[in-house]
């Protein structure tokens, strides 16, 4: 069976420096969230499966001067689903463990003796990579003992996380203004627009269509796309349920959300109809 796999790591922690000049070591942590791993079989019958998991654990050893480096990842393999099925889930593990190990002993592993980056690794800044690498599902190697090529990104995220907090707090600020400002300018009687506009449904539309542009320039402004851009509440918990984001993330951003909306709508002065001539 081949394989061929894409990672995206996301270095949560920055552990120390080795002995060596110019070289640092990052950690990613499997409890944190913020990684993916996926890997695509394809079989010798042509059936090809992809399988998925945010339990990723590495080590990297990066000389920022050469711009080079080694990995060794680990992804436990009770973490992996296939094709987001629970069946074809349980036949992986089945496969991988020749039904002798326990899947919750058995681990998914690779080891990157040589990794060339695009670019320096700096906090919040990602850098693409392609690389070789070995891997082992619970001890068996590829039939062949021939290498993967691997592809990912790095993104180094430094201990706390205050600056997207932020972000999320001023993009989420920014699209309640936003809601207001639409609001008023469409349905306010007194609006030139409102005035202009006698069809309540194309106002409607209008607002649709505001709105909707709006949501999309701050998802992919550079805030967006640093912090994720969690405007809802039920993006954060569906994120937090698949993994991708650490719980004291979720609880800041989820706590977040209702303070930044009410400072974004706090009521001012009631805005005064025109008042009707007198006859």
């Amino acid at each position: 069976m081949h394989l061929r796999v894409t990672l995206l790591l996301l270095a949560r922690v920055l552990s120390g420096s080795t002995q060596a000049l110019g070289e640092t070591r990052f950690a990613v942590d499997p409890e944190a969230g913020n990684n993916t791993f996926s890997a695509v079989f394809d079989a010798a019958i042509g059936e090809r499966i992809t399988a998925v998991s945010s339990g990723v654990g590495c080590t990297l050893r990066v000389d920022e001067a050469q711009l080079s480096g080694q990995a060794s990842c680990a992804v436990p393999l009770s973490s992996i689903r296939v094709d987001n099925d629970d069946t074809k889930s349980d036949h992986f593990r089945q496969w991988a463990t020749n039904k002798k190990v326990d899947p919750r002993k058995c681990t998914f592993k690779l080891e990157v003796p040589h990794l060339k980056l695009e670019g320096p690794v700096e906090a919040m800044k990602p850098v693409p990579f392609e690389a070789e690498g070995t891997f082992t599902i619970c001890g068996r190697p590829r039939d062949d003992k021939g290498p993967e090529k691997i592809s990912g990104t790095i993104l180094y995220l430094p201990s706390g996380h205050w600056q997207e907090s932020a972000m999320e707090g001023a993009l989420l600020g920014l699209f309640m203004v936003a809601a207001c400002g639409f609001a008023i300018l469409l349905e306010h009687p007194a609006s030139p627009v409102h005035q202009a506009l006698r069809d309540g449904n194309v106002r409607r539309l209008l607002m649709g269509v505001a709105m909707g542009l709006t949501a999309i320039g701050l998802i992919y402004s550079p805030w967006g796309q640093q912090s994720g851009a969690h405007m809802n509440p039920s993006l954060t918990l569906t994120y937090f349920r698949l993994g991708k984001i650490a719980r004291g993330d979720a609880l800041g951003m989820l706590a977040g959300h209702p303070a930044v909306r009410f400072a974004a709508t706090a009521p001012g002065p009631a805005p005064r109809r025109p008042s009707s001539p007198s006859s």
